[in-house]
């Protein structure tokens, strides 16, 4: 048996045209979404390197700092306490260097004599 098609027919039925536009939209939902989580993903990237790079920057200048501590450029027979354990300036309660404990922040006072 031999199907045969109308003769005049030249174009595509809206069933065929419905089929083709929600295959297209699928596929170029599927693409945004990729866009967009690649774009968050690098952004989160971003913030995590410029993150690392500023804890880098601050524990070098804190690691000079605590070699430094106790340093004094002319000998004498007091020694310098290397971490300083008074009041801060401007808040006579609490002292300088403290432990925090838990979750609560930890100060550190260094003590000694710039070149």
């Amino acid at each position: 048996m031999k199907i045969m098609m109308a003769a005049h027919q030249k174009g595509f039925s809206i069933v065929e045209l419905m089929i083709a536009l929600l295959i297209g939209s699928l596929v170029t939902g599927s693409i945004l979404q990729m866009m967009v989580s690649y774009s968050e993903s690098s952004r989160v990237n971003d913030y995590l390197v410029t993150a690392q790079g500023n804890g880098r920057h601050s524990l070098y200048l804190l690691s000079r700092a605590v070699h430094m501590a106790g340093y004094r450029e002319r000998f004498s027979y007091d020694p310098a306490e290397p971490f300083y354990h008074g009041a801060c300036l401007g808040d006579t309660t609490n002292p300088c260097t403290t432990d925090g404990g838990g979750t609560d922040s930890d100060r550190i006072a260094i003590r000694y004599e710039p070149l």
